[in-house]
């Protein structure tokens, strides 16, 4: 096969890639669907929690240490910083996905391959939300981490002959996986999927990768193992069919939860996108089958498309914990997987060109990125749109909350009316108006049982630690509050 591919410099490629991958990011998420530039607003009830969790002093649990630890240093710094720090860890997630790929296709693509790359995993309406929702940290931290342990265990055994450097890297992903399962649970059978995939394809000593990448593997386990049983971890699952953690292990469940999420996750704004993501892995499955019948050997990119399944394994056992959000984690393997089978197809010229090789696998993958970038531009639209005005509507609160902030803070409360399922008081306990925008007051929000608020505004406030109180008229709260009214 002709050359089509370049050897660049790591480092060189991994900032090249930083800056393509983060332009079409800022592109897809705002330039091309919104006039609104990038801000730390927050939007759901995570946002307010996650933008005040420096409030607090830092706590080390069995649940999550890691993750609960990054969100209280960059919390402490601000939301500003919160925020972008979010967005760079999504374009480094997909940037750990192409480098992995780069390493298990055994070539390093042209640096002009990441750009359609990049534009068919950022085209999913899902990156509005990626990019404005700060409850996709853990996930997005936890999962980088988890990537680059995997890259690191391919690239050990791709460098065992040299025995104390495949140590040193093999330490590293080690120390990696175990980090991320502090993050969040998820990335241990990706782990050792990739152990095995890298024993098998590149022989490395079995006795050395072996016991040291399972012990690994073992002690992230007991984290989470100590996370569910001496911490009663709700994350890892209940038994109540009603919870948002019920774990359902039945097979036709889970099989059903993963048509769910390939079809777009149920969300109106991804079925056309769900429609396209479920022809290319039809694709995909099609030329896999006939890669083996012709040349009987397994292919790299059944690594990658396994990879897929593998990240998306533990979202499947939760029925009722679907999130459109999560597509992220794993839309990025079925794009390599699709970009590694296309890279072995063969130009018809006879120009010894690198470029001319490479003209139809990159005709191909510019055909993909254009299709998502068609499909998806209306759904990624209307969920910029819809955290646009709600952001909107929260600033006008906040800025009208701040503008009387000297006033509650001489009285030491504030009567609350109209106050919405996106204000400060919804499912958080306010630490956001106490921690962020610095003013301590009792919040006495009016409301009454059987409205639409009322069960999120009661939780909110029994959260609170009497932060907030729920009344039903203002002649339950102080006659000093200051009154702030809002339309609903």
């Amino acid at each position: 096969m002709k050359k089509i591919y370049l050897q660049n410099s790591r480092t060189l490629e991994i900032l090249f890639g930083i800056v393509v991958l983060g332009f079409i990011f800022y592109w897809s998420a705002y330039l091309s669907v919104s006039s609104v530039a990038p801000s730390s607003i927050p939007v759901h009830h995570d946002d307010y929690s996650l933008y005040a969790a420096g409030g607090e002093a830092f706590r080390l649990s069995w649940i999550r240490p890691l993750s609960y630890f990054y969100m209280h240093v960059l919390s402490t710094a601000g939301p500003d910083w919160f925020a972008w720090s979010v967005r760079l860890l999504c374009v480094w997630y997909v940037l750990l996905v192409w480098l992995l790929l780069q390493d298990v296709v055994d070539k390093r693509f042209n640096n002009y391959f990441i750009l359609p790359f990049g534009v068919a995993i950022f085209s999913s309406p899902i990156i509005v939300d990626n990019a404005r929702y700060m409850g996709v940290v853990t996930q997005l931290l936890s999962g980088c981490l988890g990537l680059w342990s995997a890259w690191m265990v391919l690239t050990a055994a791709r460098k065992s002959d040299q025995t104390k450097t495949a140590l040193r890297w093999l330490a590293l992903s080690g120390l990696l996986i175990i980090l991320s399962t502090l993050a969040k649970e998820g990335y241990v059978l990706l782990y050792v999927f990739s152990l095995l995939y890298a024993i098998y394809r590149w022989k490395p000593s079995l006795k050395l990768f072996l016991p040291m990448g399972l012990g690994f593997a073992f002690i992230s386990g007991s984290f989470i193992l100590g996370a569910k049983v001496l911490a009663g971890s709700a994350f890892l699952g209940v038994n109540d069919p009603s919870s948002t953690y019920y774990v359902n292990l039945n097979p036709l469940s889970i099989l059903q939860t993963i048509g769910v999420y390939l079809t777009g996750g149920n969300h109106p704004a991804m079925r056309v996108h769900g429609a396209v993501i479920v022809v290319l892995n039809i694709v995909i499955v099609g030329l896999l089958v006939s890669r083996l019948r012709l040349r009987r050997q397994f292919h790299p990119s059944v690594y990658l498309m396994a990879c897929a399944f593998i990240v998306m394994a533990p979202y499947t056992v939760l029925p009722n914990h679907v999130y459109p959000y999560y597509e992220i984690l794993w839309i990025p393997f079925f794009i390599a997987c699709f970009l590694s089978l296309i890279s072995d197809f063969k130009s018809r010229s006879d120009r010894p060109s690198s470029f001319v090789g490479a003209r139809l696998p990159i005709a191909i993958m510019v055909g993909l990125a254009l299709i998502f970038s068609v499909a998806d531009f209306k759904g990624r639209q209307g969920i910029a749109r819809w955290y646009d005005s709600m952001a909107l509507e929260n600033q006008k609160l906040l800025r009208e909350i701040q503008s009387k902030s000297k006033k509650i803070q001489k009285v030491k409360s504030a009567c609350i009316k109209g106050a919405s399922m996106f204000s400060p008081w919804y499912l958080h306990d306010a630490g956001y108006l106490k921690y962020v925008m610095e003013i301590d007051a009792t919040w006495f929000v009016m409301s009454r049982e059987g409205e639409p608020t009322h069960s999120g505004l009661k939780a909110g406030a029994d959260t609170s630690r009497n932060r907030t109180v729920l009344i039903t008229e203002y002649g339950d709260a102080p006659s000093d509050c200051v009154r702030i009214e809002f339309s609903k």
